[in-house]
């Protein structure tokens, strides 16, 4: 993506990302102060992957790409950000409220 270049910090990527509207999926718990307050001022909308550590990139991608057409609408369905929500090893997918 030319406007964040790789390895840039969170608190230096989410605005950018938040003013283009996109959709983060991410297995990151947004669990640091300045992420966290990056995330409500960007307005972004998260999707967190909860999985285990071990899992591959393959089982990342079967996870999401099962239910995609359920994650389509239930991004559709949710309105401008910030929002968060959490996407389970079984597919299930619900909105959660983050804290640093």
């Amino acid at each position: 993506m030319p406007e964040v270049p790789r390895q840039t910090d969170d608190v230096n990527w989410i605005p950018v990302v938040g003013a283009l509207g996109l959709v983060v999926t991410t297995g990151d718990k947004l669990s640091q102060r300045a992420e966290w307050d990056a995330f409500k001022v960007a307005r972004l909308r998260v999707i967190r992957i909860a999985a285990r550590s071990d899992q591959s990139v393959w089982d990342t991608v079967q996870l999401l790409g099962g239910p995609w057409q359920r994650i389509v609408q239930f991004v559709a369905g949710s309105g401008p950000g910030s929002w968060l929500a959490v996407i389970d090893g079984a597919g299930a997918l619900r909105m959660r409220t983050p804290s640093p």
